[in-house]
């Protein structure tokens, strides 16, 4: 009854191949990559696209240090007694505020969180990230890709032209 996923982040500068990495693996495994923009969610709306995502399947969180990690907040309304706003309207301010820290936490390893599912998340700065995005549990292993050294862009363009002498390459 325990869920099993695992969370891996590949955190480096930009253009070093994170996305495609996460790729290449759902390719070499044969399995679905799904990919989340957190910019497009809500909390709610997370939680239920995450719902859909099928077993032994990849949910990939691009530029995870994008999020708004905003919070919503309940505005006092003096028509009402208690100083809370109707149900509707706070639902209409959660839903404006996008996806909060505690949604994303909840998606990744609340009671709802799928199981089978391998999380990929990708981020430029992993210095934004929240702790508690960070422990062990929800992110099993960081992998940092930085620039490719010289000998090693040499090796790839080689790789697509073999007959390239080193000093083309």
């Amino acid at each position: 009854g325990v869920p099993y996923h695992r969370g891996y982040l590949l955190y480096g500068p930009p253009g070093t191949g994170k996305t495609s990495l996460v790729s290449a693996l759902g390719a070499n495994f044969g399995l679905s990559i799904y990919s989340i923009n957190l910019a497009d969610f809500n909390d709610r709306t997370l939680m239920n696209a995450v719902n859909q995502v099928s077993p032994n399947s990849v949910l990939l969180f691009e530029d995870i240090d994008c999020m708004k990690s905003s919070k919503a907040r309940v505005v006092s309304n003096p028509c009402m007694n208690d100083g809370t706003q109707p149900r509707d309207e706070r639902e209409n301010i959660a839903d404006k505020n996008g996806v909060t820290l505690s949604g994303l936490l909840n998606v990744l390893d609340g009671f709802y969180a799928p199981t089978n599912v391998l999380f990929m998340m990708t981020t430029n700065r992993i210095e934004t990230l929240d702790e508690a995005l960070l422990r062990p549990g929800r992110i099993d292993y960081k992998l940092y890709l930085g620039k490719a050294t010289d000998c090693q862009k040499m090796d790839l363009y080689r790789r697509f032209f073999p007959e390239a002498s080193e000093f083309e390459a």
